[in-house]
């Protein structure tokens, strides 16, 4: 094996860690350590806007696999697109 040589993006004479820590956690100590709004202003203005970035995502995907679905099952891409994104009403 070649000592020197600078493999998978790693500096030469990298190790692996075998170990992360000493092996405790405090979740009370990391509860106190997240910034609050005197420390950082934006950190919950931005925290809440991405989970609901999240909650979009989530569901544009279930969205997503529901007509998917509709259209494996034979149904026409016009009726599964409109029930999903209209409803099931019988308005048309």
């Amino acid at each position: 094996m070649l000592a020197g040589a600078v493999t998978a993006g790693h500096a030469p004479g990298f190790k692996w860690p075998t170990s992360v820590g000493d092996g405790t956690f405090d979740v009370l100590a990391n509860i106190a350590a997240v910034p609050n709004s005197s420390r950082l202003p934006a950190y919950w203005t931005f925290n809440l806007l991405l989970t609901a970035l999240l909650a979009m995502h989530a569901m544009w995907y279930l969205m997503f696999w529901r007509i998917l679905y509709r259209l494996l099952t034979k149904e026409s891409a016009h009726d599964a697109g409109r029930e999903e994104y209209e409803g099931d009403s019988d308005d048309e």
